[in-house]
């Protein structure tokens, strides 16, 4: 058996009854990381076939595709939820930056906070170009950390 087949069956299996009980336990939550879920799945295929400022517009909440506002949660809260979401690391499940800040930036303007995706580049050990991007509200990071050996070079929405 191939060997990510065998990982994504494995991890399936851990995850199940993890989210079983979690929706017993937190249905109004669950809902939301099945929502979470989607836009992932979303904006990965979106990145694939869009370049990055379109796939990002189509994502706004303020242009298109607009949900129930999120109530309740705090941002630190949403980003937690967000990257148990990534944490799963299956199939489009993966723990990357660029999927992590478009999402937890849709669902921060859904609830009411306005924050901007800061996109950088720095260059590594091997003198090659790294990419990282990070939220931001204010010029501050927020819900992570920038790290400063990076420079921003686009911003969403600029």
């Amino acid at each position: 058996m191939p060997r990510l087949l065998t990982h994504s069956i494995i991890c399936a299996a851990q995850f199940i009854p993890r989210a079983i009980a979690f929706l017993l336990d937190e249905p109004r939550t669950s809902w939301l990381l099945v929502r979470m879920i989607g836009w992932v799945a979303i904006i990965s295929l979106l990145m694939k076939f869009l370049s990055r400022r379109r796939a990002l517009r189509l994502i706004n909440p303020r242009t298109r595709f607009s949900e129930v506002k999120v109530r309740g949660y705090a941002p630190s809260r949403l980003a937690q939820l967000l990257d148990m979401v990534l944490a799963i690391d299956t199939l489009f499940l993966t723990p990357t930056c660029w999927k992590r800040e478009p999402i937890l930036f849709r669902y921060l303007a859904l609830s009411g906070v306005e924050s901007c995706i800061v996109f950088g580049v720095r260059k590594n050990e091997r003198e090659t170009l790294a990419g990282h991007a990070w939220l931001e509200v204010g010029g501050q990071p927020i819900c992570g950390t920038r790290d400063p050996n990076y420079t921003p070079t686009n911003r969403f929405p600029a």
